[in-house]
């Protein structure tokens, strides 16, 4: 269940829909183009070859009790037998919100009694790119549905938006420990001014980090979380992160869309810089009337 990870090569063209996938493509070791990727890396358009094609399992390696199910799929080499993965995928869109602080939404003040509530988070929207953007949700629903059908008789708790306008991703920001536990923390002194993620420790920690890059000549560069705005055109890598709560003779599941690495990608297309424009405008108008960003309702929600 390891995963691999492969970033979709774009170019500095006028943005069309040849910078999305026609469908939603998973992850893959191999230095290959979305032109002629195999099948195999790809999800399947109709739902019935997704349901062959993707499996929810036992994940192994959980560190939480709830997170004992992933999403998974078959990679059958050419000549070479099959391997499990976890599935992995690639979105674009626009930033149309971001908070990717290490502690995300956390509240230092509240103590411990909201960390299991904290989260990182980031909106993508199409930007008037409906047709790829379309075909990324069509595949996201697909996959959501996979693991509620996994799941006979099963309710719904909660799944990360994903509609045509908007695809919200959410992260944990804590993870769960327990008192004696030894935990590898990724926490820096800088992410964590006041102390006071640290002192929570064993009980809820920093177990990682997203990853932030930016494309640059053909290049990627480390970058850290503050440095995507609202307006960045992004390469996301995410997974589904599915949580089960018993009885299992009716679980009751929560499904996140969650981010492992965020890539500011490059774009000279005047739809990207008439939408950063706009977003500019907009938050000097919400400043001045001292109102919400469209889009407040999504983050909140």
């Amino acid at each position: 269940m390891q995963g691999c990870t492969r970033i979709v090569a774009v170019t500095t063209e006028d943005l069309s829909r040849n910078l999305w996938p026609s469908s939603l493509p998973v992850l893959c070791c191999e230095n290959r183009t979305l032109e002629n990727m195999p099948a195999r890396f790809v999800v399947p358009t109709s739902y019935g070859d997704v349901l062959d094609w993707a499996r929810v399992g036992r994940n192994p390696v959980a560190d939480n009790a709830l997170r004992r199910y992933f999403l998974s799929h078959s990679i059958s080499g050419p000549n070479g037998p099959s391997s499990v993965d976890e599935v992995v995928v690639h979105l674009q869109g626009f930033v149309q919100k971001v908070n990717l602080h290490p502690l995300g939404d956390w509240n230092p003040s509240s103590g411990a009694g909201t960390a299991s509530w904290a989260k990182q988070t980031l909106l993508l929207v199409p930007c008037g790119n409906k047709l790829p953007f379309d075909a990324q949700v069509e595949g996201l629903n697909s996959l959501v549905n996979v693991v509620l059908d996994n799941f006979h008789g099963s309710e719904l708790l909660h799944s990360s938006k994903i509609g045509q306008e908007v695809v919200k991703l959410e992260r944990p920001v804590f993870t769960r420990g327990r008192n004696g536990m030894h935990v590898n923390s990724v926490l820096s002194d800088m992410d964590d001014l006041t102390g006071k993620a640290r002192a929570l420790e064993p009980l809820w920690y920093i177990k990682d980090k997203i990853v932030v890059k930016e494309q640059k000549r053909q290049e990627l560069l480390q970058r850290n979380h503050a440095f995507v705005k609202t307006g960045d055109f992004v390469n996301v890598t995410a997974v589904l992160q599915i949580d089960v709560k018993p009885p299992m003779n009716r679980p009751r599941i929560r499904i996140n869309l969650v981010m492992k690495e965020v890539v500011v990608l490059e774009s000279k297309s005047p739809i990207f810089t008439e939408y950063r424009q706009s977003v500019e405008t907009l938050k000097k108008v919400a400043v001045s009337q001292n109102n919400t960003l469209p889009g407040d309702d999504v983050m909140n929600g």
